[in-house]
């Protein structure tokens, strides 16, 4: 009787010939083998026959058949061992690609191009005026030359500052320093606020010729300029603090900073015209506690003390009208 695994084999080995894979005659020799070895376990032995020796080529063959059922083992069972995998990658790449159409990608930023101060300035004041560098334009109050002055980087945006002149300026005409609230877009700029007019000079037509920007008095930086003014004999110098705040500019209370009517003084009487002595006074800032109050002290033909307070968002003098004003 034949055993199963006997069986299986010649199974196989019937294969191999309806494919093609087998002669007639290799597999007669290979059928007569598998048979004659099923015999060796059975209790009635037959007569045992020589069997006549396999030709060469019989020796190969067995070696093919060998090989190849062992590569159809090996395939099969990598067919069936790789098919999950592949498809397990196949629907994880088709889920990859799903989720990458699903999700938005977000646009890059172009960056913002890099400007030197000097370009950034021309930039700004272009988009003010219309004119890169300084130019002079005629109004009805005569011919007015604009200029660039500073670009201020604060924390709500790029701040430009200005020089405005009235050219043939008369003695109570003043000049300004303007001041616009810029947006930056890339290279160029956008206005969003603007006060031409901001920081007055003092006469002449002129913007202020001694000016600063200081964080010395309030949150925001402030444009601290200097000037003067004479008439009849008499000459006083003050300062204005104009705080650049997020709104807009906030300025404060001249604030007195000399006096002298030397000029007035009557040679007979020694005194001025105005009915009051000669006296010369200089005053200096001191004191700055910043965002609440500073003092102006006083040195002189007298000396003395005015004090400034910050009030309403600004800085106020008390104590009345200054001793320093024309």
């Amino acid at each position: 009787m034949i055993g199963t695994d006997r069986l299986a084999q010649l199974e196989r080995l019937l294969a191999l010939k309806e494919s093609g894979a087998l002669t007639d005659e290799e597999f007669a020799s290979e059928k007569a083998r598998i048979l004659n070895s099923s015999r060796e376990g059975s209790e009635e032995r037959p007569e045992e026959i020589e069997p006549e020796p396999e030709p060469e080529r019989s020796s190969r063959t067995r070696m093919v058949i060998i090989g190849v059922l062992a590569l159809a083992a090996a395939v099969g069972l990598g067919l069936w061992a790789s098919m999950p995998v592949r498809e397990a990658v196949a629907d994880a790449a088709l889920k990859d690609g799903a989720n990458e159409a699903a999700t938005p990608k977000a646009e890059e930023t172009p960056e913002v191009a890099a400007l030197s101060p000097e370009q950034a300035l021309a930039a700004a004041f272009k988009a003010v005026t219309g004119h890169a560098e300084a130019y002079t334009l005629k109004t009805r109050d005569g011919e007015r030359k604009a200029a660039p002055l500073r670009l201020l980087e604060l924390p709500f945006g790029p701040v430009l500052l200005t020089s405005n002149e009235l050219v043939d300026g008369c003695h109570g005409c003043a000049g300004a320093i303007g001041v616009y609230y810029l947006d930056r877009d890339g290279a160029s700029f956008t206005v969003r606020k603007q006060w031409p007019d901001a920081v007055k000079g003092w006469g002449w037509g002129a913007p202020p010729q001694e000016w600063s920007v200081t964080e010395k008095f309030t949150r925001f930086p402030a444009v601290y300029a200097e000037g003067g003014y004479s008439g009849q004999g008499v000459s006083c110098g003050s300062a204005s603090l104009t705080e650049l705040t997020s709104e807009g500019p906030v300025e404060s209370e001249l604030i007195g900073l000399s006096y002298s009517n030397g000029g007035a003084v009557l040679e007979d009487t020694g005194e001025t015209g105005f009915g009051e002595p000669a006296r010369d006074l200089e005053g200096k800032i001191v004191n700055i506690v910043k965002g609440k109050s500073f003092d102006v002290e006083v040195k002189g033909a007298e000396s003395f003390r005015e004090s400034y307070q910050f009030r309403g968002g600004k800085y106020v003098r008390t104590g009345g009208e200054s001793r320093l004003s024309c």
